[in-house]
């Protein structure tokens, strides 16, 4: 028996999910708003990979510190509702997190426990293992500009 192919629905709420996992809160609002976001998604099949890149106007140390602050992300990610490192193995870290984000006029909830495995201050790689999604995987890049970040 076949897949189902995703709806366009849940193609957007994918989409909105993955942003909301690494990119969402209140740390990167401000830092982000006057920044352009750029994102680019292609579909093959029922494979949807997401290219997202933006500029926080703050250090490489300051951005890598926030962004692998995992025990406390839910003080500063406002749709992140709790995250906790569950378990940490050299260089990666088991991590589990909760929340919500905006779809239309509705909120839906996802839960995720991700692998990551990070390279400090030049990129990390993250591997769903269980939650809300069929399969999530990527990589983050942080790039050093003087006193931003890409």
């Amino acid at each position: 028996m076949g897949r189902a192919q995703p709806n366009m629905k849940a193609m957007i709420r994918g989409l909105y999910l993955l942003l909301v996992l690494f990119f969402a809160g209140h740390a990167f609002d401000a830092a982000a708003r006057d920044r352009d976001i750029e994102v680019k998604a292609v579909k093959t099949g029922n494979v949807l990979v997401i290219d997202v890149a933006f500029t926080v106007a703050a250090p490489l140390e300051s951005v890598w510190s926030v962004m692998t602050d995992w025990d406390r992300m839910e003080e500063f990610a406002s749709n992140i509702d709790a995250s906790d490192v569950v378990s940490r193995s050299g260089n990666t870290y088991r991590i589990k997190q909760a929340g919500r984000v905006p779809l239309g006029p509705f909120k839906v909830g996802y839960e995720a426990v991700r692998d990551i495995e990070i390279f400090p201050y030049d990129h990390m790689r993250f591997q769903g293992v269980t939650g809300s999604f069929e399969r999530l995987d990527g990589t983050i890049r942080f790039v050093p500009d003087g006193a931003a970040t890409h």
